[in-house]
C-alpha cells in the first residue's frame, strides 16, 4: 500500500517511521536580474539565497499490524 519508507529523526534522537505514498521536493533560487540600458542585455546576480520545501504524503498508523494474528475465532457467550 505505501510506497516509500521515511525515517525522521527528532532533535532529541527519537526516530519517527512513516509510510509515505509520495513526496515532493521544491527548490527555488533567488537570482536577481537587472536590465542594462541601451544594450538589450541583462546582468544577473546570484546571492546564493535558496528557499526549499519538502512535502510528504504519508499514512499515519497508531497500531502495530505485524503483531496481529489472523486466526479464526468464534464468540463465546
Amino acid at each position: 500500500m505505501a510506497g516509500l519508507g521515511v525515517r525522521l529523526v527528532r532533535r532529541d534522537g527519537v526516530l519517527i517511521n512513516l509510510d509515505c505514498t509520495d513526496y515532493m521536493i521544491q527548490i527555488n533560487r533567488n537570482v536577481t536580474t537587472v536590465p542594462v540600458p541601451f544594450t538589450a542585455e541583462r546582468f544577473g546576480g546570484d546571492l546564493n539565497m535558496v528557499a526549499t520545501s519538502i512535502r510528504l504524503n504519508c499514512i499515519i498508523k497508531d497500531d502495530n499490524c505485524p503483531d496481529i494474528t489472523a486466526s479464526v475465532t468464534s464468540a463465546l457467550g
